[in-house]
């Protein structure tokens, strides 16, 4: 702990432009630019290093964690990892549902939205079912147990929601952190922490595909709302 932040990239390819490489993270110090530590994917084809976001601080040691998306493990079922910022160990990893969910295609470290003193994370799966096909859905774990705190579907088919997704601080001002969802063609939608309910529903024109990327961006316009 030096008081520099430090920063993850994701190299899913792992020198294999074909993707037969396992992939890999890398966290770097935000002091020197050191190599802090290398997570390596397990198995060829994973993909893992799709996606990577500072988890916050998981395991509430105080050290901030990183969460690791590998969307094409276990037959594209997808798989999520967390690890110690602290020692690197692995303290939780995380399944899709089925074949071709590709959880992890999208990891987000988005705080502390049940207010137990642990840091939450989340990740999309644009490609699940859904409850239709190809709806897409978003789940947050606990980071305290590891336990599916809510589970949130598309509500369209081939929408592929939870392809993008982002903390954006305390919206709504009710003292949890909240976090916005975009889609390939759904738009994009703001959540509530505290509930899991929508408080904003943004959506383009067209085929402009508005919420393909989303940020948290602070408060932009300086009226004390995140934005």
């Amino acid at each position: 702990m030096d008081g520099k932040p430090d920063f993850v990239a994701g190299a899913l390819e792992d020198g294999n432009i074909f993707g037969a490489g396992e992939g890999y993270a890398r966290v770097y110090s935000g002091l020197n630019g050191n190599t802090l530590y290398t997570f390596n994917g397990q198995t060829a084809d994973d993909a893992f290093g799709f996606s990577v976001d500072g988890a916050g601080d998981v395991n509430n040691d105080g050290y901030a964690d990183i969460i690791i998306g590998a969307p094409q493990a276990n037959n594209l079922t997808g798989r999520v990892y967390v690890q110690s910022g602290k020692t690197g160990v692995n303290l939780y990893t995380f399944n899709g549902d089925l074949a071709g969910d590709e959880l992890g295609f999208v990891v987000a470290g988005i705080g502390d939205v049940n207010n137990d003193g642990f840091a939450d994370v989340l990740a999309g799966s644009p490609i699940a079912a859904g409850g239709g096909s190809s709806r897409g859905m978003v789940r947050i774990y606990s980071g305290q147990t590891g336990a599916v705190l809510t589970t949130i579907n598309g509500t369209a088919d081939n929408n592929r929601f939870g392809a993008a997704a982002d903390p954006i601080g305390d919206v709504n001002a009710d003292g949890r952190p909240d976090f916005i969802v975009g889609s390939f063609f759904q738009g994009a939608k703001i959540y509530s922490g505290m509930t899991f309910g929508v408080l904003h529903t943004f959506t383009g024109g067209g085929d402009d595909r508005l919420g393909f990327a989303v940020a948290g961006c602070g408060d932009a316009n300086g009226d004390g709302i995140p934005t």
